[in-house]
């Protein structure tokens, strides 16, 4: 099995945690993986994990990007599909914060965190798990931060699919996602390196997410954010399907890019 994960498989890893030596990357999504209905959260150690080896990442100039948004403190949505991709987006942007270890990032991202896994899964313990999180980035605390981030993850999972709401389960799925891609094609384009746009590939990943979008309930289906992100789901493979070991060349970085940034846009600003 390949050894160095494409950043799009490690931003829709499944619920199980695997254990990885110091240093040593996450696996990359096998076919029968691709297959379950386990894709959530980002988990926050392999999140971007991709993205470390490039040398020109500033993952403190992502964070004060992200700062600079103002619709990534928003938190009132109408439809549970809403929550649930922008849950998506914000525990994208959690991750980067741990990246950056900025902990006033983490609590933003945690505040919105906080109240959108409040209302789609009901699970109070959560409340007491983000006060903690919060604590552990005043005090800089980051590798239990990441534990702590991961319990939450698992807890909005197991409730979601306790519940069978298998439609918040895609859609946070897809904003994890889409939030990752923003953030990569954002940071890879200020600073293009042929050779880590390689970990933009994974044609099987927006495959498999194209279908759980194609699968969703009449309800979801006609919430304009997914209609918008289900219309360009094909110009999106189409963009990271190349050839194994290939790259991207700065033109279709910057149209992933563009894309990404117009569907993020889409979700923060749904109803």
């Amino acid at each position: 099995m390949q050894r160095t994960a494409p950043l799009l498989a490690a931003l829709a890893l499944a619920a199980a945690v695997p254990a990885f030596a110091a240093n040593e990357p996450p696996k990359s999504l096998t076919p029968a993986e691709m297959k379950t209905d386990n894709y959530i959260l980002p988990p926050p150690e392999e999140v971007f994990m991709a993205l470390r080896g490039v040398s020109t990442i500033d993952f403190a100039r992502l964070c004060a990007m992200i700062a600079k948004d103002p619709s990534t403190s928003k938190s009132r949505f109408t439809s549970d599909g809403a929550k649930a991709a922008n849950l998506g987006l914000r525990v994208a942007d959690a991750f980067v914060a741990v990246q950056a270890k900025d902990a006033n990032a983490l609590r933003r991202a945690s505040d919105v965190i906080e109240i959108l896994s409040l209302e789609l899964s009901a699970d109070l313990s959560l409340k007491n798990k983000i006060a903690v999180a919060n604590k552990l980035a005043d005090e800089g605390k980051w590798t239990e931060l990441r534990t702590i981030l991961e319990s939450v993850r698992v807890d909005v999972l197991d409730e979601m699919k306790a519940n069978k709401d298998k439609d918040s389960v895609t859609l946070a799925t897809v904003g994890g996602w889409l939030r990752g891609l923003n953030i990569a094609t954002t940071a890879l384009s200020e600073n293009f390196e042929p050779d880590a746009t390689k970990l933009l590939r994974q044609p099987q990943l927006v495959a498999y997410l194209k279908k759980q979008l194609e699968g969703l309930g009449p309800k979801s289906k006609d919430l304009p954010f997914v209609k918008k992100i289900v219309s360009q789901m094909d110009v999106v493979a189409k963009l990271t399907d190349i050839p194994d070991g290939s790259t991207l060349s700065k033109d279709d970085l910057k149209k992933l890019n563009q894309i990404s940034n117009e569907l993020v846009a889409a979700v923060a600003n749904a109803a």
